[in-house]
């Protein structure tokens, strides 16, 4: 019996979609999607957790996800894979991304500014997506 792989989560998009097309016809899209939990504490608040994950699309979902703006709320479902390269220094990085196999859009920013808030999120973390190879799988 195999292992089950599955994700699903529902965040909202919180950088540019970087993406790269193949001679063979071929589309890979990345990004990040942020995705908050709240945690009720005994004084009535509320406590923040918030992840960070890099996501990948390939060919008809890739040109969907590059139609949405930074700050739209998606759900994708998926399976996490791990790529791994070798930088310019010769030093072994891996990283885990979930590959993805259906998205949806769940809601678009309700106007500029919270797209402009969106896009300056102060916590999110460096643009993964620069300097990794785009393994064509």
């Amino acid at each position: 019996m195999s292992d089950i792989n599955l994700s699903v989560v529902t965040g909202r998009i919180t950088q540019e979609t970087a993406s790269r097309s193949f001679t063979n016809g071929d589309v890979v899209a990345h990004t990040t999607i942020a995705s908050t939990k709240h945690i009720p504490q005994s004084d009535q608040s509320f406590k923040e957790y918030t992840a960070w994950i890099p996501i990948r699309c390939r060919n008809h979902l890739a040109k969907k996800l590059q139609s949405f703006p930074v700050g739209a709320k998606i759900t994708i479902t998926g399976e996490t894979v791990t790529d791994q390269w070798e930088d310019s220094k010769g030093t072994k990085q891996s990283r885990n991304i979930i590959s993805v196999d259906k998205l949806e859009l769940v809601s678009l920013p309700k106007s500029k500014q919270n797209r402009q808030e969106s896009e300056n999120i102060e916590d999110a973390p460096p643009s993964y997506f620069d300097d990794i190879p785009i393994p064509n799988y």
